[in-house]
């Protein structure tokens, strides 16, 4: 996902539902996940958002972000270990988790140092050339001078889905 320099990190996160993690994880998605406590005032979440904000911003790399009270109210794991008060960063490989780090289990260096969190997501994740992007961020590429390709592709779309899940997702 472009990063968006005029939000805050959490507004750079694709924040989504149980339902959405349900469907991701039944559609074997790869992808990133954030699991934290949105009304956290914590010193060690706001290290850890500067240093996911960074890596976000140097790579566009797509974060969701779930709320860890909706997890752990929905009774499902989805084969995430997490822990009351700790964040978590999942990466997940064909909708399974392949690698995971909890903050209570992580040292200062991997959440607060930005380049053990980035050899840490070099090692476990692969980022994408495709970006998904707003209205405004297509607009400004319109105006420059860059080449690009633009798909348009809708989430609530059965071709669309099918196209992302078997031919995308391979490229």
């Amino acid at each position: 996902k472009l990063y968006d320099n005029s939000k805050q990190t959490e507004e750079n996160f694709e924040n989504i539902s149980i339902n959405d993690l349900r469907s991701l994880v039944e559609r074997k998605n790869n992808f990133a996940l954030i699991v934290y406590d949105k009304t956290s005032t914590c010193t060690c979440w706001y290290t850890f958002k500067e240093t996911i904000g960074k890596y976000m911003k140097a790579t566009n790399c797509l974060f969701y972000g779930v709320d860890s009270d909706e997890l752990s109210d929905s009774g499902e794991s989805f084969g995430l270990k997490t822990s009351t008060g700790n964040e978590t960063i999942a990466i997940f490989k064909d909708g399974v988790v392949k690698a995971q780090k909890n903050t209570s289990d992580s040292n200062d260096k991997f959440t607060g140092d930005y380049e053990t969190f980035s050899g840490w997501m070099k090692t476990n994740a692969h980022t994408s050339d495709m970006l998904y992007i707003t209205k405004t961020q297509m607009e400004q590429l319109f105006r420059g001078n860059s080449g690009f390709t633009l798909g348009f592709l809708r989430k609530t779309c059965s071709d669309c889905a099918y196209l992302s899940d078997h031919v995308l997702k391979e490229y």
